[in-house]
């Protein structure tokens, strides 16, 4: 038993934010649950292995059930106004503001979060660079009277504001630019080295809004 004790310790430990003190709570609670809600709990973590990522924008979707992801695939959205953001829970906390309406792109973290020998990390850079220049996205000229990039598209860089995320913003400029899109940036309501998917939806609408 505390071999198995120990295993699960270290494994829950390595979760974002989950020491060994509060692992150890979260076993003891597992091993009280009643036999129904551990047996669901079963179920649904073995789901997790049916987990792909949205070829466009890279939100978990169901492997072989669903194409693209709800975002993606939502036809009311706008398709030339794509949120840069860090990680899925930024995703989910701009969701949450329920003040925007386009899509977005998972960039995978920063570049100082990786080893400059890995081609910036695996960062997927170069697949917003081809998801801007392919033709997934319909006919823009109309939107040019709006005083976007010369192809109609809006990139809204949405990452943390700190050392880590201005310095992924100035490595993105430098691709960005020569494509003739429109970039912006969250305004700086948010508190300087803030964790996007921590700030409030209030602050986080004005960020959306005042963006510039």
């Amino acid at each position: 038993m505390n071999n198995l004790i120990e295993r699960l310790t270290k494994t829950f430990s390595n979760f974002p934010n989950i020491g060994k003190r509060t692992a150890s709570r979260f076993i003891f609670y597992l091993i009280k649950l009643p036999r129904e809600q551990s047996t669901q709990l079963i179920a649904d973590l073995t789901e997790l292995f049916k987990i792909d990522s949205c070829p466009i924008c890279f939100f978990p979707i169901f492997k072989n059930t669903e194409k693209l992801c709800e975002f993606c695939s939502d036809n009311s959205r706008n398709k030339n106004l794509i949120c840069v953001v860090e990680k899925e829970n930024d995703l989910l906390a701009i969701e949450n503001t329920r003040r925007y309406r386009g899509v977005y792109h998972i960039l995978g973290g920063t570049i100082l979060s990786f080893s400059q020998d890995t081609e910036r990390g695996g960062l997927r850079i170069k697949e917003l660079l081809e998801r801007i220049k392919s033709s997934r996205f319909p006919d823009v000229g109309h939107l040019k009277e709006k005083h976007l990039g010369e192809n109609g598209i809006e990139i809204i860089l949405a990452l943390r504001p700190d050392t880590a995320g201005d310095a992924t913003n100035l490595y993105l400029d430098k691709y960005l630019k020569p494509l003739d899109v429109k970039i912006t940036r969250l305004a700086r309501g948010l508190p300087t080295g803030a964790d996007l998917e921590y700030a409030d939806e209030t602050t986080l609408s004005e960020a959306l809004n005042s963006r510039k």
